[in-house]
């Protein structure tokens, strides 16, 4: 690794850890400083995603979802930059706009269960469109048969629960007990 490309990530983890200390000032700080460092790399990519995050932080929403957009742009295959895109614009009461975004990551990963929770929670919850909210808890299911750590959220049993959700909306209580009850039987 050369020593600027090392230097950039640290900048960058860096970055990532006042975000998570929410100092977002030194967050955006240390992510446009990585960007500085190596800014043709793929890696700025992420680095661009931590920049929308302290922005986001900072209730900078559109400046946030430019460094979404661009994260995005210099690395499509980069998931997180998607959700977060999503998130902002259900914020900004564009829920339509958030289920675009969440159709351009599952293009890119058809297997990316966060992108369909959060495309289904979308639909239901803002949009109203419960049986396009049932397919995608669905499709979760055998995507995500099991959780493989704590720290990972658990995917499975919020698609049954939301899934059961939707049920109920649309009168089908059956349907809806037998999703609330997968979560116990697991």
């Amino acid at each position: 690794m050369a020593p600027n490309q090392q230097l950039a990530i640290i900048y960058g983890y860096r970055s990532f850890a006042r975000w998570q200390d929410k100092d977002y000032a030194g967050a955006l700080q240390d992510a446009r400083k990585a960007q500085e460092i190596i800014p043709n790399s793929k890696s700025t990519g992420l680095f661009h995603h931590y920049e929308g995050l302290a922005l986001a932080g900072q209730g900078k929403k559109q400046d946030a979802l430019y460094a979404y957009r661009t994260a995005i742009t210099k690395d499509p295959k980069l998931e997180k930059p998607y959700i977060k895109q999503g998130e902002i614009l259900r914020q900004l009461n564009k829920p339509k706009e958030a289920v675009e975004v969440y159709n351009q990551a599952i293009q890119v990963n058809p297997n990316f269960v966060e992108a369909y929770s959060e495309r289904g929670e979308t639909r239901f919850n803002y949009l109203g469109q419960k049986q396009a909210a049932i397919a995608d808890f669905t499709k979760i299911i055998p995507i995500r048969p099991q959780v493989r750590s704590i720290l990972e959220p658990n995917y499975l049993a919020n698609a049954y629960f939301q899934r059961g959700r939707a049920y109920l909306d649309l009168g089908k209580p059956q349907d809806a007990i037998a999703d609330f009850n997968s979560n116990f039987s697991r």
